[in-house]
């Protein structure tokens, strides 16, 4: 194997790596909607975005970390800045991605202003095709740090519990796995009170846009290298 070759092997496994890194997407900046211009819909981090029925709004709420403010996206209407029961927000990429992971914040545990414990609802368009797939997570009722379940896969971390009445900020790690998506629609329950109980905000979603399923790490595309190298060396010293 010659160095040319060899080094444009190396290079084009360096290329795909980059192409498959990960892209960080924070909706909000404080009470600033990242990319908004007017209207429903709109861009960010290569995503489009859609609120519904009303136009998108920030909250931005202190955590328990002192200075430390986090902002999330809702839907103004019922609740200012919170996603609530009959309010949506979808994300459509565009295409095939592997979502890696999403955060919510102000995720309420019952029973602050007569509340119950929240449940939030998340429908999935597979990359595979078919009927999108309905999941959930319910915030659970006091210890003071709220916790939740989910039907979700992966792991779940209350990364940094909001100050306010234990609403927990919560990262849904790999929730999916290797299965790739194209949209995300996110909404709350209904509960039968009638009231704006069951709400929260989007704060973020990282995902690999291109990706296949089942793609390896790039540790795996470091070792690949290796390899090659190794064999490109052995057949220099045989020659």
């Amino acid at each position: 194997m010659s160095k040319v070759r060899l080094f444009s092997i190396l290079v084009a496994v360096f290329a795909a790596t980059v192409m498959l890194s990960a892209n960080p997407v924070e909706f909000c900046t404080g009470s600033t909607v990242n990319g908004y211009a007017s209207g429903n819909t709109w861009a960010t981090g290569g995503i489009s975005v859609t609120s519904a029925p009303g136009g998108p709004e920030c909250k931005t709420q202190s955590s328990t970390i002192p200075g430390v403010d986090v902002s999330g996206l809702g839907v103004s209407g019922k609740t200012g800045g919170e996603i609530d029961n009959g309010e949506t927000v979808t994300l459509d990429f565009g295409g095939s991605v592997n979502l890696e992971s999403f955060e919510i914040i102000v995720f309420y545990n019952g029973p602050e202003f007569g509340d119950p414990a929240e449940k939030g609802y998340l429908d999935v368009w597979f990359a595979a095709g078919g009927s999108p797939v309905t999941y959930w997570f319910q915030a659970d009722a006091p210890p003071a740090e709220t916790t939740l379940t989910t039907n979700l896969g992966g792991t779940h971390l209350n990364f940094s519990p909001m100050t306010e009445d234990n609403a927990g900020g919560f990262r849904f790690n790999n929730p999916f796995g290797s299965s790739n998506v194209t949209k995300l629609r996110y909404t709350a329950e209904n509960n039968p009170n009638g009231t704006n109980n069951s709400d929260y905000a989007l704060k973020s979603v990282t995902y690999t846009a291109g990706a296949e399923e089942q793609v390896p790490e790039p540790a795996t595309f470091a070792l690949m290298g290796l390899g090659l190298l190794a064999v490109g060396v052995l057949k220099r010293r045989r020659a």
